[in-house]
C-alpha cells in the first residue's frame, strides 16, 4: 500500500458527513437528504458546473455553499466522500487534494468537481416555498 493512500485510510480518517442542502432535505427537522432528487436535478445539464478544488475553496471561503452534483468515490479506500445533495467543506476540499490515487469516481481532474449551480438551487427552494404556501409538498 503506498504510504499516501495507508495515511489517508488509517492515519486520516475519511472526512466527515457534512450536511444535505436545504433543497435536498424534505425533513428540515432531520438530516435526512434526498439524494434521488439531487441526482434527477443533476440530469440536466444545464444545472451543475465544474469547479476545480481551488475555485470550490475560494467560494466557499466567500460564503457560497457548494453542492455536490455527483457522486465521488476514490478508490482506494472506495468509500463514498461525497453524495448528490452534499455540502462540500474546506475538509472534505483538503482530503480531495491530499489524494494520490488513481481513480476518483465522480471527479474529473481536468474539470473539477460537478456541483450544482447557484440559481438551479434557487429555483428548487423557490419551488419548495411556494408549494408550502400552497399547502401542497415540494
Amino acid at each position: 500500500m503506498r504510504i499516501k493512500v495507508r495515511s489517508l485510510t488509517l492515519e486520516q480518517p475519511l472526512p466527515h458527513f457534512s450536511s444535505f442542502h436545504p433543497a435536498f432535505r424534505p425533513n428540515m427537522e432531520t438530516g435526512d437528504g434526498d439524494m434521488g432528487q439531487a441526482n434527477d436535478l443533476a440530469m440536466e445539464d444545464d444545472n451543475c458546473e465544474y469547479l476545480q478544488l481551488a475555485d470550490a475553496k475560494r467560494a466557499i471561503s466567500g460564503g457560497r455553499e457548494v453542492v455536490s452534483a455527483s457522486l465521488v468515490v476514490p478508490y482506494p479506500p472506495g468509500s463514498p466522500i461525497l453524495v448528490p445533495g452534499q455540502v462540500i467543506d474546506i475538509l472534505i476540499l483538503k482530503y480531495l487534494h491530499a489524494l494520490d490515487v488513481r481513480e476518483i469516481h465522480g471527479f474529473d481532474r481536468e474539470r473539477g468537481l460537478r456541483v450544482f449551480r447557484e440559481k438551479a438551487l434557487t429555483r428548487v427552494l423557490d419551488a419548495q416555498k411556494s408549494a408550502a404556501e400552497h399547502g401542497g409538498a415540494s
